[in-house]
């Protein structure tokens, strides 16, 4: 492998230049071995945890057995204890967007043997925290007031002080939880 580095033009791979650097590399790609026996399950990770709730976090498995000839299927469980499959989810990693805390474990197969070994779960935890909600803040001594606030049966019509040409007030808004 060749890698150019070429000040203020571009060159190709055998191209002339004034000045920069060309490193040239030798890699060589082997494959991995082929499983047999079982395979070691590893334990389950998170990009991601905890999660609010409509987030994404990707599963991936560290410690496990690389090899050739391995399958995976990804498993969830409410509590860590009934598994279930999840459909689709048949790649080394997984992207899990749950609505609730949900455990995760990955199955490993290989398939010379017929043997495999679940990695250690993991529990991805969704939570409703402050940190789930964008920060607010008043921006201009022109913004307008808010007046009224309305959620379900709370309705509060108190008024505040008014924030219209009064620099006093600017950036007194907060996110309240």
């Amino acid at each position: 492998m060749r890698i150019v580095c070429v000040e203020s033009s571009s060159t190709s791979a055998c191209g002339t230049y004034t000045w920069g650097e060309t490193e040239d590399y030798i890699i060589n790609i082997t494959a991995a071995p082929a499983c047999s026996g079982t395979p070691t399950g590893g334990s389950t990770a998170s990009s991601q945890n905890p999660i609010c709730p409509g987030q994404s976090a990707t599963m991936s498995v560290t410690g496990g057995t690389t090899a050739t000839g391995l399958t995976y299927q990804w498993q969830s469980s409410p509590d860590g204890a009934a598994w279930s499959n999840i459909a689709g989810a048949t790649s080394s990693t997984y992207v899990a967007t749950p609505s609730t805390s949900t455990y995760y474990r990955r199955v490993t197969t290989c398939t010379s043997s017929g043997l495999s070994a679940n990695s250690a779960s993991l529990q991805e935890v969704v939570t409703l925290t402050s940190a789930c909600y964008c920060t607010s803040a008043a921006t201009s001594t022109s913004d307008m007031d808010i007046t009224n606030f309305t959620f379900s049966t709370i309705n509060n019509t108190t008024p505040r002080n008014s924030l219209v040409g009064n620099s006093r007030y600017c950036n007194r808004y907060s996110r309240y939880v």
